[in-house]
């Protein structure tokens, strides 16, 4: 999940600048630790990767992969049947 810093809370503006600082924020629920905010080293958002124009060029399917799946196959791809 990512989410833009401006848009939260002003406590939870607080807990990360924190963490930038190099000081974790533990949060806890009844004595245990149900999460945590630190920060390891500086990194960057990341990021899509490239992707080459024609990889799958001369490539074709059988036109039956278009076909609908019969119930049994339907049945199989949901995790049902054997």
């Amino acid at each position: 999940m990512q989410i833009e810093i401006s848009t939260a809370p002003p406590q939870l503006q607080h807990w990360l600048n924190n963490a930038k600082n190099g000081e974790p924020v533990i949060f806890t629920e009844q004595g245990k630790i149900v999460g945590r905010i630190a920060i390891d080293e500086p990194t960057a958002l990341p990021t899509q990767p490239n992707r080459q124009a024609g990889l799958l060029a001369g490539i074709s399917l059988d036109p039956a992969f278009f076909d609908p799946l019969d119930e049994n196959e339907l049945a199989l791809w949901n995790g049902e049947g054997e």
